[in-house]
């Protein structure tokens, strides 16, 4: 329930930075406006900020729209070596989803000198253990059902309550990485030999986070004493990282 709530308030959040995004461009131009002239020496500080901010002032008062960049460029013009668009650089977990990922890489290929072979040798190791997952969730919803069911004991919720959030943090990573997998083979398809597969590799690792982070809270709800649930975190953290574990072992 708690990560329902989170997840909610995520797109809740994106929902917004969408309607207000000609004002975040606006307000991002305005500090780099601010570093250019800065930078330069031209005046004070406080002197440098009061003319932007007469310059905001105009563009309000000329009610521009915000999201037509070449008026808010005239009004707030940049050298072309800075940009409203600033760098990222996205960090990736090291699982062997990831690792099929980097395989696919056109300069990874040249740069080690791979194959078709051994790409395609590295990702269906990554469809092997993603089958490993699979059959363990298979086993537990065979086996064991899924139902949601709260017993009225208050140290048996606050354990779950942290054992469900530690689960969640622990793999805020794998998630974030399975979202950057998938943005980047999205917008640089060129850089892949095989962009869809690159893109679905992504869409594994967030599925697979995502799928057992809901059981893990499905399965939790039944446990009737502080043991039962600590022992369910346990499993349900090795069945999430399980790529990372193979990936450890290898070479």
């Amino acid at each position: 329930m708690l990560d329902i709530v989170l997840y909610s308030l995520i797109f809740a959040q994106m929902f917004q930075e969408y309607m207000t995004w000609g004002q975040k461009q606006l307000k991002w131009r305005q500090d780099l406006m601010f570093d250019q002239m800065y930078r330069k020496g031209d005046n004070s500080e406080g002197h440098i900020r009061t003319n932007i901010e007469s310059i905001i002032v105009q563009i309000e008062e000329e009610g521009l729209d915000l999201d037509d960049s070449a008026k808010v460029r005239e009004k707030l013009p940049l050298d072309e070596s800075m940009s409203v668009k600033k760098s990222k650089t996205m960090n990736i977990q090291g699982t062997t989803y990831s690792l099929s990922y980097f395989a696919f890489m056109r300069d990874n290929k040249k740069k080690h000198n791979m194959t078709e072979s051994d790409q395609f040798d590295i990702f269906w190791k990554a469809m092997f253990i993603l089958a490993i997952q699979c059959f363990f969730i298979f086993c537990i919803l065979e086996h064991s059902g899924v139902k949601f069911e709260l017993y009225n004991n208050v140290p048996l919720q606050f354990a779950l309550i942290f054992t469900t959030l530690l689960l969640h943090v622990g793999q805020i990573d794998g998630a974030r990485a399975g979202l950057y997998m998938m943005k980047y083979a999205l917008c640089h398809p060129e850089k892949f030999t095989h962009p869809h597969l690159a893109f679905g590799l992504g869409f594994i690792q967030i599925t697979t986070v995502f799928f057992t982070e809901f059981l893990n809270i499905a399965k939790a709800s039944q446990r009737k004493n502080a043991n039962e649930l600590i022992v369910g975190y346990v499993g349900f953290a090795t069945i999430m990282n399980v790529p990372k574990i193979y990936f450890g072992s290898l070479n």
